[in-house]
Parts: structure tokens; C-alpha cells; sequence
């Protein structure tokens, strides 16, 4: 009994002396309040909103699923995850289309994550540690960015933290309920994106360093997440006829041959073992925060309050960035700084035990001051709401004649324009791609569909779209206005510290280029009017 006690407490999971404990007061309560509202303002000074990424994949199944006549959820891998298109669709529904409601999600999250951390840090560091945490996070870049993305990156990601620190609360004292909180945390992180299984190795890695393996009530914790597979699986049999209707997707999507391109590709300049790494040293949506902090959990592995912490972060990054996502083959996620947005509770809290040590205070909150300066610094290097600039300036002039719009870009002005009603004279175009997004939208009785051969513009992003803006092209269509992005100063300057860097001289160039918005005219019809204002 005593050798296991002794076991128990030796490991890194073990529990934090009476001293060490925390006892939250008045004066804790108001320093928390202050540090969630700045950070809460912080974020929404931040905003973006629509990134022009796979976000318009989520917006238009939910714009579909909220206001459509007969809204059926696309069999991808992006609209199957029920987290972030049934219940953003509710609120749409109830609120209209208000730009920050479509965002309210993530930016709930993004803003417990920074509670999670003080509360976290208190009771499982100690009660040093807590308030520190929680001002990392509330300034931590990938946080602030993605606050106000409609990803499911920051939803996740605290779902996911949570069910970590319940999982080292429940492997510290065999709590029943700290087992099923880890997995009702965790199944509920799966209905926003299934990466969450990628957790895997970290839970596994941190029952084997607990000092006891064998732990009957570890059973507990799957209790929620079979009961969410299921129920999901017979939503999606009652609709679609298929209970594998999301995992069939899932995998479809992984393995098509343009996500494989799109993985193998280089994000960094480097290749697949470099990669993550320049992006550690070079990614303003990290900052200092991640280098730092994985550097420390290399020290922190041998300490015991930081143990477990270090090894969710260093087993958690190997795991994110080089293991596999399908079982049937090796496809690593791709190399992009928001896929470790889990990684910044584990990150918050070694960066707050090694500051909070320091014995010297002007060196300590000289350091706290220079980490959260560099975190606002480059958060403002993210191009914001600058994505929709384009679009904003073509809603701002008349169109000169029914526009045929790509649908991705369709989308966006629908976002802008606050309404499920098209702007005038706008209309998503048929045979332009994204036929899963044409199909969302066109589910909204005021939006329908206009084949391009029937009107005299085309509107579309020469940019997102190379491939169909030259087959365009070759077909005739010239370009006659276009709509250009402003890209922000602190990006700007991120690009010229990266024209410095070997290797970097792309990534460079793509952060200083604004992406353009162009109305491509069929030149037939210039000729037809040339002609006539010519007799």
C-alpha cells in the first residue's frame, strides 16, 4: 500500500502540496476578471472574420443550413463536422447574418482557454502559477489570430486541453468524474474537427509515466466518446442513409490526390522533418511563445509539477506535425501553425513555471513584458480583416452588368453584405468550381445560380484561382477592373524581415502581395460595344 502511495507521488502526475494548493480570493477573482476582459478586447480588436480560407467552406454550409429550403450537409470532410455547421447554423438562425455571430464560437472558446489556463495552472502547478498563464494566453498570437476565425482550430483545441487536464487530474487521484469529464470533453471536440484523435500518443504517453498503468476506471473515459460516435453515426443513418457517412468523408478527403499535393508542399522552405521546425523559429502566429516553450520542456521532463506538461507539448508537436491522420497510410496533417493551437495551454503553463521562478523581478517582468509585447507585435503581422478589401471595394461601385461570381467569392459577399439576399446584380456562377459550395448556396431560396455563357462578367480571385482565371482567359475573357487587397504594415514588415532569411524569399513575396479580386469581361461583347459607339 505505502509502495504504491510512494509510486504515485513520485510520478508526474502526483498531487501538489497543502501549501502549493490553491485558495481562490477576492483579490484572485478581480486580477482573472480583468486579465478575460482584455484579453476578450484584445481579441476583438483583432478581428477578422472570413479569411478567405476553408472558413468559406464552413460559412456557406451553414448559411445553407440556416436559411436554406432544403439544406443537406456535403459529404466532405469540412461540412461533416456537425460542431461547426449545426450548431453556427442555430445561431445564425436566431441572429441573422451578423457578422460577429458567425464568429462567436471560436471567440467563446478563445476566451475560456484564457480561464482554463488561470484555473488550470492554479490547481495543478500551484497557485504562483495560475494568473501568469492566463496572461500568456490572453496574449499568445495563434489565440488572438484565430479568435476571430471561423475555424474550428481554437474550439478544438480547447476541448481538447480540457480533456488533457482532466485526464492528469484523474491519473493523479482515479477520480470518476475527472475520467468522464476527459471524455465528454473529449467527444465533444470531435464533432468540431476528428484531429482530436491525434491526442493519442499524449494520452498514452502520460498514463505510462503516471506509475501505474493498470487503472480500471480509464474505462469511464470512454464512456461519452462511443456515446457521441454512435449518436452521430445514427444522425447521419437517419439522414443520409449511412452511419459512415462522416468517416467515409474523412477519408476520401485525406487520401484525394490534391490534399496529398497540398500536404507535400512546403510551407516553411523546408521539407518534411525541417518544416515544422523553421515554422517554430519563423511563424508570427507562434511569436517566441512555442520555441520557448519547447526548448523549457526539455528541462521541464524532469521536474515534477511540469512533467506531464512537457510531455503533452513535446509528444503532442512530434505527434501534430509527423504522424499519420488515416490508418491506412502515412498523410501527416499539413504544416500549418494553427493545427497547434492545442499545444498552448501545455505551452503557457512551462512558460509561466520557469518565468515565475526567476528569483531577479526586473528580469522577470522585463521577460513577461518582451513575450507579451511580441505576441500583440505579431498578431498584427495577420492580414485581419484586410482579406475582404476586395470584395468591400466591389460592393461599393454598381456592377456595370449581371456578374457570374465564383462561388468561393460569392460567399464573402453574402458574409459582407449582412443578408442571405445577393448583392445586385450578383449571382454564384455555374461551372466555376466549388461545386459543393455552388450547391450550399443555391439551397437559399434569394440565391440562384447563373452559368457564366449566359451574362458578360465574371468575377474571381486570379490568385485563389489560378488554373480557371487563365482558362478564362484562353477563352476569351480579358480583364477590365480590378479590386485589390490592403495589406496591413505589420505584414509588410514581416515580409521584409523574411526577404533576410535564406530560403525564405517566397513566403516573403506571398506576404507582401495583396490578392486581387478581378471582373473579367467577355471580349466579344467589348467589341460589340466598341463598334457601336464607334457608328
Amino acid at each position: 500500500m505505502n509502495k504504491t502511495t510512494n509510486n504515485i507521488e513520485s510520478s508526474p502526475t502526483s498531487l501538489l502540496t497543502t501549501d502549493e494548493a490553491w485558495k481562490c480570493t477576492v483579490w484572485d477573482l478581480t486580477v482573472i476578471c480583468i486579465i478575460i476582459i482584455a484579453g476578450l478586447a484584445v481579441r476583438i480588436s483583432f478581428f477578422t472574420g472570413i479569411a478567405m480560407g476553408d472558413d468559406i467552406i464552413y460559412t456557406a454550409q451553414v448559411l445553407s443550413l440556416a436559411h436554406g429550403s432544403t439544406p443537406t450537409l456535403e459529404q466532405t470532410h469540412w461540412t461533416t463536422r456537425t460542431g461547426m455547421t449545426l450548431l453556427p447554423s442555430a445561431i445564425l438562425k436566431t441572429t441573422g447574418n451578423i457578422q460577429l455571430s458567425l464568429v462567436s464560437i471560436p471567440l467563446f472558446f478563445s476566451t475560456l482557454k484564457i480561464i482554463v489556463a488561470i484555473i488550470g495552472g492554479n490547481i495543478l502547478l500551484g497557485r504562483r502559477y495560475g494568473i501568469l498563464s492566463g496572461i500568456i494566453m490572453a496574449t499568445f498570437p495563434l489565440e488572438v489570430i484565430y479568435a476571430t476565425h471561423f475555424f474550428p482550430d481554437i474550439p478544438v483545441s480547447c476541448l481538447s486541453s480540457l480533456s488533457l487536464l482532466f485526464w492528469i487530474h484523474a491519473l493523479k487521484t482515479d477520480s470518476r468524474i475527472s475520467y468522464l469529464l476527459t471524455g465528454l470533453c473529449f467527444g465533444l471536440g470531435y464533432l468540431f474537427r476528428e484531429t482530436i484523435l491525434l491526442d493519442g500518443p499524449v494520452y498514452i504517453t502520460l498514463l505510462l509515466t503516471s506509475g501505474r498503468i493498470v487503472r480500471p476506471k480509464i474505462l469511464i473515459a470512454t464512456i461519452a466518446p462511443l456515446t457521441t460516435l454512435a449518436a452521430e453515426s445514427l444522425l447521419f443513418k437517419f439522414y443520409y442513409g449511412d452511419p459512415f457517412y462522416r468517416i467515409d468523408s474523412i477519408l476520401r478527403t485525406q487520401e484525394d490526390p490534391s490534399n496529398l499535393t497540398l500536404i507535400s508542399t512546403s510551407t516553411a522552405g523546408g521539407g518534411f522533418i525541417t518544416d515544422p521546425l523553421l515554422m517554430i523559429l519563423l511563424s508570427h502566429e507562434f511569436s517566441i511563445f512555442i520555441a520557448a516553450s519547447i526548448g523549457l520542456a526539455f528541462f521541464s521532463i524532469r521536474i515534477r509539477k511540469t512533467s506531464p506538461f512537457a510531455i503533452w507539448l513535446i509528444f503532442g508537436f512530434i505527434w501534430q506535425y509527423y504522424g499519420t491522420t488515416v490508418p491506412t497510410d502515412w498523410v501527416p496533417l499539413q504544416r500549418d501553425p494553427r493545427y497547434s493551437a492545442g499545444l498552448a495551454i501545455p505551452a503557457a503553463f512551462i512558460l509561466s513555471y520557469h518565468i515565475s521562478n526567476i528569483r531577479i523581478p526586473f528580469l522577470r517582468y522585463s521577460i513577461i513584458t518582451a513575450l507579451c509585447t511580441s505576441g500583440l507585435v505579431c498578431a498584427s503581422f495577420d492580414n485581419g480583416g484586410s482579406a475582404l478589401a476586395a470584395h468591400r471595394e466591389f460592393l461599393s461601385k454598381e456592377p456595370p452588368g449581371p456578374v457570374a461570381s465564383e462561388p468561393y467569392e460569392f460567399v464573402a459577399l453574402l458574409w459582407i453584405n449582412n443578408s442571405v439576399n445577393p448583392p445586385p446584380g450578383v449571382s454564384p456562377g455555374t461551372a466555376l468550381g466549388r461545386s459543393s459550395i455552388l450547391r450550399s448556396v443555391t439551397e437559399i431560396p434569394s440565391v440562384t445560380a447563373t452559368a457564366p455563357s449566359s451574362g458578360d462578367f465574371i468575377l474571381i480571385s486570379p490568385s485563389r484561382r489560378p488554373r480557371l482565371y487563365k482558362d478564362l482567359q484562353g477563352k476569351g475573357w480579358i480583364e477590365t477592373e480590378s479590386y485589390q487587397e490592403h495589406v496591413p504594415a505589420g505584414r509588410l514588415l514581416a515580409g521584409k524581415l523574411l526577404c533576410l532569411l535564406p530560403g525564405q524569399q517566397q513566403r516573403a513575396i506571398d506576404a507582401m502581395t495583396p490578392k486581387r479580386l478581378v471582373l473579367l469581361r467577355r471580349r466579344a461583347t467589348m467589341t460589340k460595344k466598341s463598334q457601336s459607339s464607334g457608328q
